[in-house]
């Protein structure tokens, strides 16, 4: 551009073409060949530069693609693992959960099968010393009526006997055979009272202040003493010494069946 400038200049000016001018043309021909030459040069060269930053540029995408591709499959495995690290950990829990379930019923179960053991067995022996304890108080209460009529034949056996004798004397009739069983009623009576009231005693340890042994014993000393007295045609001193007898019978037995409604009452 600048050759032909100057072309442009000479032929404007006028002047002719000189060798000077023909020297200073091919000059700056030359200078501008080389100012071409090195603007080419430097074309080829920003355009290599270019293409080598675009390939850089490329490579390094691709490198980028890759590791973000190898990072990504990285996170994927990572993740897969944790979730069947976590599934496993689930299923080692849901089975843990599972076997204490699984006890706890069993302990319940247990639990309610030895309460309810226990409950039917309160309940059974409720039930015996509901039985047990009705049974005792029936038997306290016959034995105080039977124990009544013993004490209180006993007492009137003495007027009884008294009566017959003097019917007797004032009167043959009533040696009569029919006579005389009608007086024995009573001690028949009298005897089958302590009989039963024996039988009713059974042995025990004696371990207690009022015990059946004893029991007995008085029973079978107000019989004795009754029978003395009856002997001895209703003496004074027999009749005192049966009262005292029975005082002492009356005593033990209020003690007795105390005792023993205790006991029922404790269902014992």
């Amino acid at each position: 551009m600048d050759v032909i400038k100057y072309v442009i200049l000479l032929d404007t000016t006028g002047g002719g073409v000189s060798a000077t001018n023909i020297i200073t043309l091919i000059a700056a021909m030359v200078a501008a060949v080389a100012s071409f030459g090195g603007a080419w040069m430097a074309y080829r060269s920003n355009k290599k530069a270019l293409k080598q930053q675009r390939e850089l540029a490329d490579e390094n995408m691709e490198q980028a693609r890759k590791d973000n591709e190898r990072l990504l499959q990285q996170q994927k495995e990572l993740a897969e693992k944790n979730i069947q690290l976590t599934e496993t950990n689930n299923n080692s829990t849901l089975e843990q959960q599972r076997m204490i379930a699984d006890k706890n019923f069993e302990i319940t179960k247990k639990h309610n099968a030895d309460s309810l053991k226990q409950q039917r067995e309160i309940a059974a022996n409720n039930i015996q010393a509901d039985v047990v304890s009705k049974a005792r108080i029936d038997w306290i209460q016959k034995e105080r009526d039977y124990l009544s009529d013993y004490m209180s034949l006993a007492s009137n056996m003495q007027s009884y006997f008294a009566v017959w004798l003097a019917d007797v004397k004032r009167d043959e009739k009533y040696k009569t055979t029919e006579s005389f069983l009608k007086y024995c009623e009573h001690p028949v009576k009298f005897q089958n009272l302590k009989n039963i009231l024996i039988m009713s005693l059974g042995p025990d340890d004696k371990k207690e202040e009022y015990n059946n042994e004893k029991f007995i014993e008085l029973i079978e000393n107000v019989y004795a003493k009754t029978e003395k007295m009856a002997e001895a045609l209703v003496q004074e001193t027999d009749t005192m010494a049966l009262r005292e007898e029975l005082k002492e019978l009356t005593k033990f037995a209020r003690n007795y069946f105390k005792n023993e409604w205790n006991k029922a009452k404790d269902g014992k």
